[in-house]
């Protein structure tokens, strides 16, 4: 159940991560991105998020200031 549950977070952080390309042309999240910033979704956003990859993403933004360098970088590289 548990190991169920990540596999869905981590689906949805991909596709929130997927989120901060729309003002660009779409590409999808890499799997170094996506790793950045999982563990800062996980610690600042699931719970409060239910897994929804809005409310993640707005959640990640909100926190930026709190993000891992790493993730922070990935923010700042598609200008948030």
């Amino acid at each position: 159940m548990k190991r169920d549950l990540v596999r869905i977070a981590v689906i949805v952080l991909g596709i929130s991560l997927a989120g901060i390309t729309a003002a660009s042309a779409y590409r999808a999240p890499t799997a170094a991105e996506i790793a950045a910033c999982a563990p800062d979704a996980f610690r600042f956003c699931l719970s409060k998020t239910r897994l929804n990859r809005a409310a993640i993403f707005t959640c990640m933004r909100v926190n930026k200031r709190r993000l891992s360098p790493d993730c922070r970088s990935v923010f700042a590289k598609h200008g948030y």
